[in-house]
């Protein structure tokens, strides 16, 4: 029994110890290693958590400014259109004070009207001509112009308000010499601003109108050419749908998006400013609703294209993460053999000892 103890003892001198410092490099490395991971994966969410938050507010607020410049462009439309109409009735006006003034006491007063109709008539603002008209002050056309009236009915002529309209014109007129009026043309209910000045001579007024609905067309263009030229960054993108929801501006470089994930946000677009989050494709966006031209503006991102900067830094971390595994596993493999030396002496010299 003695023999056989004796015989085991060096065996276990080397492998008790052995397996003790095993069991505790492993239970250490992992315990550490798990510590590492967690802090990694703790910072990337992090450190991504932080990105998105960043991008959300960043985007929220480009929306909310977009909406602001939406307003001020639309809210000018009025006011542009005066200011054109006023440009128009100058000029016209001038025209025809120059006939009036050359000719008086030269020619006929027929002559004279004649001369004022035709310089008025041929007079071209862009593509439309005769947008000028000249009517009397008792309700007869003599120089139509573009209004949608037919010109044996003046007086009796209607706007799709059931209003006065060439009546109102007069009234304008005799009391303030020139001013603005508001009107719906009755064919087409298209609102209008129609613009009247007295001619001071020849008992006649000369006027002139936009339909708002053309210079809304074209305050649109301008806003979705504004649109496409918008600077981004690469991981963002930026559409625009009408009250329709079709889609009618997007930049051409933001074509990444697929037809399956246009269809996902054009479904949910809401007329309330909100955030939402496609997980699947994974990304974000912000969807804001523009009452007066009846768009929804989206601004949105996809995480998965996040600048390099960013990816980098994720990249960082795990190499460090790496290194910290390959030192934690030379040291416990330095640990070992260093045991198993002093076990393999120690075993050694107990068998030497008589």
């Amino acid at each position: 029994m003695k023999l056989n103890e004796r015989k085991l003892i060096p065996y276990l001198i080397v492998i008790v110890p052995l397996a003790l410092v095993l069991v505790a490099s492993y239970m250490m490395s992992s315990f550490y290693l798990k510590k590492v991971e967690t802090y990694f994966n703790s910072a990337k969410e992090r450190s991504l958590g932080e990105i998105i938050s960043t991008r959300k507010e960043s985007a929220e607020l480009y929306a909310k400014q977009i909406n602001l410049l939406f307003d001020y462009k639309y809210s000018r439309v009025t006011e542009n259109t005066r200011r054109e109409l006023k440009a128009r009735i100058d000029v016209a006006y001038k025209t025809a004070r120059f006939i009036y003034e050359k000719y008086k006491g030269k020619k006929s007063d027929k002559n004279i009207k004649e001369r004022i109709v035709d310089a008025l008539g041929s007079m071209q603002y862009g593509e439309n001509k005769n947008y000028v008209f000249i009517t009397d002050y008792r309700a007869n056309s003599i120089l139509l112009g573009t209004q949608n009236i037919d010109k044996n009915s003046l007086a009796s002529y209607m706007d799709a308000d059931y209003r006065s309209i060439v009546l109102e014109e007069i009234q304008k007129v005799r009391r303030h010499k020139e001013g603005f009026l508001n009107s719906c043309d009755a064919k087409t209910h298209e609102k209008e601003i129609i613009l009247v000045k007295d001619l001071g001579a020849l008992d006649w007024f000369i006027g002139t109108s936009i339909k708002l609905n053309t210079k809304a067309k074209e305050i649109k263009s301008r806003l979705i050419d504004m649109v496409q030229n918008l600077p981004t960054d690469k991981s963002n993108f930026i559409l625009l749908f009408d009250e329709n929801k079709n889609i009618i501006s997007t930049k051409k470089e933001q074509k990444k998006l697929h037809d399956n994930e246009l269809a996902i946000i054009k479904k949910n677009l809401l007329k309330e400013p909100i955030w939402q989050e496609e997980k699947l494709h994974d990304y974000y966006y912000f969807t804001s609703y523009y009452k007066a031209l009846n768009w929804y503006f989206v601004y949105g991102f996809k995480t998965s294209d996040f600048n390099e900067k960013k990816i980098q830094q994720q990249k960082d971390l795990a190499k460090i993460l790496k290194d910290e595994s390959d030192f934690i596993s030379k040291v416990s493999v330095t640990i070992v053999f260093f045991v198993l030396i002093l076990s393999l002496l120690l075993s050694l010299r107990y068998k030497t000892t008589p």
